[in-house]
C-alpha cells in the first residue's frame, strides 16, 4: 500500500466544540477569538479543516484563506467525518491532528460542505 498524500493547501486542526460553536454564531468576529488555539499556519495553506473535538469528534468544517491568510469563508460539511471513518476507512488517526490534510479529505468531502459566512 503506498504512503498516505497530503495535500499542500489545506491542514487540519483541533478546535474544543465551544470553540467552534463561536464560529458559528459569531461569524468573523469569532476568528479573533479561536486564532490564538490554531497553530502556525504553514506557507501556502488555502484551508483549515476543522476536527471539533469531544463530543463531536469529527471534521465538521472548513476555513478558506486568502492569499494574506486572512479567514474569508467559513464552510460547514453536510456529512461530517467522523473519528471512526477517518480511523476505520482511510487510516488516519487523531494523533496525526494538527497537520497537513490527507488528499482523500479534499477529494471526498469538498461537495458536503454549505457555506456559512
Amino acid at each position: 500500500m503506498p504512503p498516505p498524500a497530503y495535500s499542500l493547501c489545506d491542514i487540519v486542526v483541533s478546535l474544543a466544540s465551544n470553540l467552534v460553536d463561536d464560529l458559528f454564531t459569531q461569524e468573523v468576529n469569532a476568528l479573533v477569538q479561536i486564532w490564538p488555539y490554531i497553530p502556525p499556519i504553514p506557507s501556502g495553506t488555502r484551508r483549515i479543516w476543522i476536527y471539533e473535538q469531544s463530543p463531536t469528534e469529527a471534521i465538521t468544517c472548513v476555513i478558506r484563506l486568502d492569499y494574506h491568510y486572512h479567514p474569508t469563508r467559513l464552510y460547514q460539511l453536510t456529512n461530517p467525518v467522523t473519528l471512526e471513518t477517518m480511523e476505520e476507512e482511510y487510516d488516519y488517526h487523531r494523533n496525526q491532528i494538527p497537520g497537513p490534510a490527507p488528499e482523500w479529505l479534499l477529494h471526498d468531502y469538498t461537495r458536503f460542505r454549505r457555506r456559512v459566512w
